[in-house]
């Protein structure tokens, strides 16, 4: 069965909810309709003793025993592709993969990601690293995690509006997973130049000035760091705006804010502050150069 999504030919089977999923994208590709049956359909007419049987076998008085046989074998083939002991892991998983699934296309190994989280997450359960959390934490912390340990840029305000999980609960269960894997460290890291190159991808026009407005970012943020002050996403949408101005590169406010996911208002409050502390002309960004700013020429 293909998926209409994301093209993958790899799929599992629900059998308590009967919805096939996709195994790349969680995406439900069809629903099978519930056979409803009553207590004397779920006893064996040929077992001996028909009040202990195991299982929940549906038999038909007018079946012969080859269709009980056939049908008994189809049951055990669909259930051979389950990666998991339990049918909540599989929802976990299939969760997890609906999740990544928008930013796939930033992680480099996107063809393993699948193979990855059903690895991570077994090993998870083994050690009940996430007793007490529920499957949708489990799935946003698990697809956080992973996105910063590929250095995929997703902020965190855009994975929590992805997820639909809780700020608070998906830091948790992130941080607990990234310290069982001793990977904290993850949390505390950007790739600066991923975060420019998605802004420069969002403007509207093509960019050639490219290396001159990295050079300035690293620049500015390199500046905020030796006064040990914080750089956060806003400082990087507002030096992006601003190397755009110097470069004559046409980049809106609305495209960074699109990127970076901040609003207009604070992008143009930033642009203010990253002047003041620099020590230049917000009124005349067009009139400076990248190199003069750098070497420490003011207008």
């Amino acid at each position: 069965m293909k998926c209409i999504e994301c093209d993958s030919l790899e799929s599992t089977f629900d059998e308590r909810l009967g919805y096939h999923t996709c195994s790349d994208c969680g995406l439900v590709l069809s629903v099978e309709i519930f056979e409803v049956s009553d207590k004397k359909k779920l006893t064996n007419p040929l077992a001996s003793d028909t009040t202990h049987n195991l299982g929940s076998h549906i038999w038909r008085g007018d079946e012969d025993k080859f269709s009980r046989k056939h049908g008994l074998v189809f049951q055990n083939m669909r259930t051979k592709r389950k990666q998991f002991v339990r049918q909540g892991d599989n929802e976990t998983h299939s969760l997890c993969m609906m999740f990544i699934s928008p930013y796939k296309s930033l992680m480099a190994d996107r063809d393993l990601v699948r193979d990855r989280i059903e690895n991570l997450y077994q090993q998870l359960q083994r050690q009940r690293v996430l007793v007490g959390y529920t499957r949708d934490s489990r799935a946003a912390g698990l697809a956080y995690f992973m996105l910063k340990d590929e250095g995929a840029y997703v902020s965190l305000k855009e994975i929590t509006k992805t997820t639909g999980v809780p700020t608070r609960e998906l830091i948790r269960s992130a941080k607990k997973i990234a310290k069982f894997f001793r990977k904290s460290h993850i949390f505390g890291q950007r790739n600066l130049n991923q975060m420019i190159t998605r802004c420069l991808d969002n403007a509207e026009t093509p960019i050639e000035d490219r290396q001159s407005i990295y050079r300035l970012v690293e620049y500015i943020a390199n500046y905020y760091d030796a006064l040990n002050m914080r750089f956060a996403d806003s400082e990087v949408a507002a030096s992006i705006w601003i190397a755009g101005k110097m470069t004559g590169e046409t980049i809106l406010q609305r495209n960074v804010q699109e990127a970076m996911n901040v609003s207009v208002v604070t992008v143009r409050l930033q642009v203010r502050a990253i002047c003041t502390t620099l020590n230049l002309d917000s009124k005349r960004l067009k009139q400076y150069n990248v190199n003069d700013v750098i070497n420490g020429v003011r207008i």
